[in-house]
């Protein structure tokens, strides 16, 4: 209940008439617990804290003094029981104090309280899923043997101390699970032999990784089937190398072939160091030869080249080559004399040294000193949707062999279909003459240009501009506004808020109606129910969407004040003090509004029924409020209180003892002190005192073994130690103490004894000379700060790391991280990647495999 919960009322009589009486607590026998209650203006007893049957004492004590105004006074102690609240949150029959398991989802509620899962949720339970699935190598060569190593499965999950298993399932991407196989390690291997020229090249594997309690992820991979490489061979032309003189440069001169081995492989060719005229060649990737240079037979008749060809794994062969050049009868002018011989080839009355120091063609008689341009680009061919008139697609870059040549551009309309929506201005740039739409228009537009020189020599060419999109999802919900039939997605079609007269780009402006009704869920009180305890709540009915509804009390006047209630906006109705039966009003009238976002509102009345509890302490069918004998004892209430005893109960007497709940603690040596002590003697004398200690929270001996001892000290402090614990993982224990009246005992405590912690190598057999043998580590012998000797290894300095694993520094190797489920896999701190320890016989030489070299 909550703090400033009703106990009871004192009433108090004096023998004088018209006195005023007062209430106050007082210390004296019995007012031990005096802190923990209030006495108000009514003289109501209160309480100043919020009480836990299952961890709080059941009984206490007050003591409190009645005066007049000459202050003339008694005082009585009075005992206040605490009572039980059934608590069982998964309705197993044992309350959630003394349940191990609150929630029932197999995790008890220190396992999910240490784990951080919420131990009266069965939801959450004290485990996750792995969150991880690596595979370390993903290749297999070909011709390799059945139960080669593809690579090792390596698994992780946040919980610490998990055991992961490893398995092939059937599901999407599962279709070559039965070519390799998971051994107990979590290494794949081969079941077969593969042969790269005639088998599949990818292989698809589906891995499940699951830890002990089932809880799994699903992982493919991909495996690639690698080939094994030979060298090309019968390098040689595929015909006499010959060109014939005066040929234009890039002429090809022959083509040069080569075999290789592998199926399907690429040969790639070069020239290569190694022949004087390499420079005057080039050759191709696929092996055609052509002139670097024009050659003329009367300086030089034949060259010498070395080429190379190389697979794609790069094995190769080098050849040296001969090129023969052919002779042609070269007379341009037709004069008798060989061009080579003739000072004026094209006979234009121009030597030839002339026309080349001008640049005009000696072999040309039309020829001027002026070129075409040679080259045309545009530098953009893209344009965005929804961009201005005047946006800037490219700029248009020409070229022309003649040094210092002016050049101007156009657009060239003719023969092109007509207009475009584009302009070319003189320097080039090409702009946008429209907006354009994506959705709408065309998505592709010819730009046919030219560029001129200064004498009119000109080049055209087309050019393809793309209309690109523009994302537009006004309600980001993955479908352009363009086909959206709701485009700001407030659940209205666009065609119908626009009949409505609502903005369709606006979530915020939708089609909205007033609300039409109220419903009430309760309606009904019961008398003395604490202020603020839920009446009802208040429903209201909407046709809209989304709507936010908020509801308040109409009446005329201050309507929250004349009635005992308050209505929250959220419609929840609550009581604003505690009400009586016997004093206050059955019925309450009231209207309720409900108002949406819109203002748009609806009213409705409703009648609140205040329901009587019957409050007959002795069952004598008379209701407390108007009986003069409480108890039924058969003295009357004002009697009762003259001569000092309790008017409300019939047994008024020295009571038990009541005991304060103990406290116990444990030390590192696993000594438990425990301490404890009485909150109230019951009015008579206690003659023993002490602990129960017993293995479970049950005192039934025959299902615990129980001990009851005797404590050291005085009723109010005593204690005991105890040096080492009669039960394991747990010491229940209660304090006791007696009196004429019986024996009281206090509430049920735990200690948790705890566990001695594991090492890193887990579980170990002993050996003579102090030798340990590991499941997973093998033999070793630990010494102080870290050392061990391993049988294997040899000295290694251990430094553990979290969740059971260990970094090893090794002399001349450095520092290696592993753990039970990793090994013989070792982290190599130095390359950042694996090593295999390789099985060795003692004695021998250590061998590893490294990841990173792939090599032992």
């Amino acid at each position: 209940q909550p703090i400033s919960s009703v106990v009871g009322q004192l009433i108090g009589h004096d023998p004088d008439s018209n006195t005023t009486l007062t209430y106050c607590f007082v210390d004296g026998n019995g007012s031990i617990d005096n802190s923990l209650f209030v006495i108000d203006e009514n003289a109501s007893v209160r309480t100043t804290t919020m009480f836990d049957y299952e961890t709080d004492d059941h009984n206490y004590s007050i003591r409190v003094g009645v005066a007049d105004e000459h202050n003339f006074s008694i005082e009585r102690s009075f005992t206040i029981n605490l009572l039980n609240i059934v608590e069982d949150n998964d309705q197993d029959g044992v309350e959630d104090h003394y349940d191990p398991d609150d929630d029932n989802d197999g995790f008890s509620d220190l396992d999910e309280q240490t784990y951080g899962s919420d131990p009266l949720d069965p939801n959450s339970v004290a485990n996750a899923d792995p969150d991880s699935l690596e595979l370390n190598g993903t290749t297999v060569l070909e011709n390799q043997p059945i139960g080669s190593v593809v690579g090792q499965l390596i698994g992780h999950d946040p919980d610490s101390n998990t055991t992961l298993t490893y398995s092939f399932v059937d599901g999407n991407g599962s279709g070559d699970n039965s070519l390799f196989v998971i051994d107990e390690n979590a290494s794949v291997r081969t079941t077969t032999i593969f042969d790269y020229e005639s088998d599949d090249h990818n292989y698809s594997i589906l891995v499940r990784v699951a830890d002990e309690h089932n809880f799994s992820i699903d992982r493919t991979f991909t495996l690639l089937l690698l080939n094994q490489n030979e060298p090309p061979f019968d390098f040689k032309s595929s015909a006499n190398l010959e060109v014939k003189e005066n040929q234009a440069m890039g002429s090809l001169v022959g083509k040069l072939t080569a075999k290789d081995p592998d199926m399907d492989s690429a040969l790639h060719f070069k020239l290569v160091e190694g022949a004087k005229d390499n420079h005057l060649f080039r050759i191709d990737n696929n092996g055609s030869l052509f002139t670097g240079a024009v050659f003329d037979f009367e300086t030089n008749s034949s060259f010498e080249i070395r080429a190379k060809v190389r697979d794609r794994y790069n094995l190769w062969s080098k050849q040296n080559f001969t090129i023969k050049v052919l002779n042609i009868i070269e007379d341009f002018d037709k004069d008798g004399t060989e061009d080579h011989y003739d000072l004026d080839d094209d006979n234009d009355g121009f030597s030839d040294a002339d026309e080349l120091a001008y640049g005009s063609d000696p072999q040309d008689p039309e020829s001027v000193a002026n070129s075409t341009p040679d080259l045309l680009k545009l530098n953009g061919s893209t344009i965005v949707e929804n961009q201005p008139i005047g946006t800037i697609i490219g700029r248009l870059v020409g070229h022309d062999p003649d040094p210092y040549a002016t050049l101007s551009y156009s657009q060239v309309l003719e023969g092109n279909g007509g207009d475009l929506p584009l302009d070319v201005g003189p320097m080039g740039v090409v702009r946008t003459t429209k907006v354009f739409d994506y959705e709408t228009n065309d998505r592709n537009y010819t730009l046919v240009a030219r560029v001129t020189d200064e004498h009119n020599f000109s080049t055209e060419r087309s050019f393809t501009i793309d209309l690109l999109n523009q994302i537009e999802d006004l309600d980001q919900d993955g479908v352009e506004d363009f086909y959206d039939e709701d485009i700001d997605g407030d659940g209205f079609s666009n065609e119908d808020e626009l009949a409505y007269g609502s903005d369709p780009l606006d979530h915020r402006s939708v089609i909205n109606v007033a609300p039409i009704d109220i419903v009430i869920q309760g309606g009904e009180i019961e008398e003395n129910r604490p202020a603020g305890t839920l009446v009802a709540r208040f429903f209201g009915i909407d046709a809209d969407k989304n709507d936010s509804l908020t509801y308040q009390l109409v009446e005329p006047g201050n309507i929250e004040e004349s009635l005992p209630f308050k209505l929250s906006k959220r419609g929840g109705l609550r009581t604003t003090r505690k009400l009586d039966y016997e004093l206050d009003k059955h019925d309450y009238f009231m209207t309720i509004q409900v108002m949406d976002d819109m203002n748009e509102s609806f009213e409705k009345s409703f009648t609140i029924h205040l329901i009587n509890q019957i409050e007959d302490i002795d069952g004598d069918g008379t209701e407390d409020a108007y009986d003069e004998d409480l108890d039924g004892d058969g003295f009357a209430n004002e009697l009762e209180l003259e001569i000092g005893t309790n008017p409300t109960d019939r047994y008024s007497r020295p009571e038990k003892p009541i005991l304060r709940a103990g406290s116990g603690q444990i030390d590192e040596n696993g000594t438990i002190f425990l301490t404890g002590g009485i909150k109230a003697n019951g009015g008579a004398e206690i003659s023993d005192f002490g602990f129960v200690l017993s293995s479970s929270v049950s005192l039934d001996r025959a299902e615990s073994t129980v001990y009851w001892v005797r404590g050291v000290g005085n009723p109010q402090d005593f204690k005991l130690i105890v040096t080492e614990s009669p039960f394991p993982g747990t010491l229940y224990f209660r304090t006791w103490a007696g009196n004429v009246a019986g024996y009281g005992i206090g509430p049920v405590k735990k200690v948790i004894i705890p566990e001695a912690p594991q090492p890193w190598w887990g579980e170990v057999e002993e050996g003579a000379g102090g030798w340990l043998t590991s499941s997973w580590f093998g033999t070793f012998k630990y010494y102080e700060n870290g050392w061990l000797y391993h049988s294997l290894l040899g000295w290694l300095y251990s430094s553990p790391s979290k969740e059971n694993s260990v970094w090893l520094w090794k002399e001349g190797r450095g520092w290696m991280w592993t753990k039970e489920s990793a090994w013989p896999y070792l982290w190599w701190h130095n390359t950042n990647n694996w090593l295999y320890l390789a099985p060795s016989k003692p004695g021998q030489p250590l061998k590893f495999y490294d990841y990173s070299t792939q090599s032992y």
